[in-house]
């Protein structure tokens, strides 16, 4: 059908529906066809809901003698956990839902469910939102976000699958699942363990950590023992005091290792690895990543990448003691602010020099360049 023959046919629908409306019997009040009730109800489905409603319940529950830990289950909102000294658990919850008035926008946050259940060695809180119901005659739908606190026994673990973001401090351990947004740990005696997408995450004094992380800001402070990282996209950041060897994955990841006082591992490929003041033995072997390191005080470094360069920086008035070994295969060791010159072989680059007795600086890259420069800064 040309664009002719469809201006035809649409002219004659429009002459139809007006001879229908001067024709027809008078319809019964909201019955028949109406052009205004057509555009009407055409725009209140297009119209977004312009009221907030704010809807909050509190709850608790007794807590065994066999309970080990707080479940919370399907929250989409942000969950908060706090341990204190006491013997039961409070949940407090508040609904924030949308409406094309503040009436179905109260009724809307209602709508929302949590339940306590409470099984021999656990406490579920269930979170219910019922998701995207008609708000009135508009025909826009209504949205609610469940939030929910709780304050527990500071001997339990908590458990949480699902949200928009956690808080949780002072209790005896963390599992997380599914979870999103800005959340944060602190203060927690044993493990923090599970997954976390998108947003950011802060731990601070932790037993330890075993997370998958993926495009998350992460800060990384007081780890107690040996723990595990995977960080795939975004960025993690460590520093302060910790203990026990810090086993970190990364991919397509920006590391930042401050001042660490144990032992850390790297692996993995892409981003960037930044090494500032080591204090204790690290050991890196990357794919195609960007490293850089700033020694005050030489530690055992072995750092080995691929298609790309590392650059080491010796701070100081002198150059710290240490042994520096060098390998750049396909690739050059300058070291010019030093007043020293690499050898050469076909295409690699090697170079070993010892500032006194001190720990051994192993470097190795393929296809990328070392470089070792000094600084009087520290």
């Amino acid at each position: 059908m040309g664009k002719r023959e469809l201006l035809i046919v649409l002219a004659f629908v429009v002459i139809g529906a007006a001879v229908y409306e001067i024709t027809a019997p008078p319809a019964q009040p909201g019955q028949g066809f109406s052009w205004s009730r057509l555009w009407t109800n055409a725009r209140r489905g297009f119209t977004p809901n312009r009221e907030h409603a704010q809807w909050s319940s509190k709850q608790s529950a007794a807590v065994g003698a066999s309970t080990r830990e707080v479940r919370v289950r399907g929250a989409n909102g942000h969950v908060e956990i706090t341990g204190q000294t006491r013997d039961d658990i409070e949940v407090d919850v508040v609904v924030d839902a949308t409406g094309q008035d503040a009436a179905t926008a109260l009724a809307a946050a209602k709508r929302a469910q949590v339940t306590v259940d409470a099984l021999d060695d656990a406490i579920t809180v269930s979170v219910r939102p019922s998701g995207a119901q008609p708000a009135g005659r508009s025909g826009a739908m209504s949205v609610q976000i469940v939030n929910v606190t709780l304050r527990i026994p500071e001997r339990l673990a908590a458990n949480v699958d699902g949200g928009s973001g956690v808080t949780i401090a002072g209790v005896a351990a963390v599992k997380i699942r599914g979870i999103s947004g800005k959340s944060s740990m602190t203060r927690i005696a044993g493990p923090v363990a599970g997954d976390h997408a998108r947003g950011s995450l802060d731990i601070s004094d932790v037993g330890k950590i075993d997370l998958t992380l993926t495009n998350v800001e992460t800060t990384v402070a007081g780890v107690h023992a040996a723990s595990r990282l995977e960080i795939v996209n975004g960025s993690c950041g460590v520093s302060g005091a910790n203990a026990g060897v810090l086993d970190i994955e990364a991919r397509q990841a920006t590391v930042q290792i401050t001042a660490n006082t144990a032992p850390v591992t790297i692996s993995g490929t892409g981003g960037r690895v930044e090494l500032r003041h080591p204090g204790h033995d690290v050991h890196l072997d990357m794919r195609r990543t960007r490293v850089s390191v700033f020694i005050a005080a030489a530690v055992p470094l072995s750092l080995s990448t691929s298609d790309d360069a590392i650059d080491v920086t010796l701070e100081g008035a002198a150059p710290p003691h240490c042994v520096i070994d060098a390998l750049a295969e396909d690739g050059d060791v300058l070291a010019s602010d030093l007043g020293l010159t690499a050898t050469k072989s076909d295409r690699d680059s090697r170079l070993e020099h010892s500032f006194g007795a001190g720990p051994r600086l192993s470097l190795r890259t393929s296809n990328g360049n070392i470089v070792i420069k000094r600084t009087a800064r520290h």
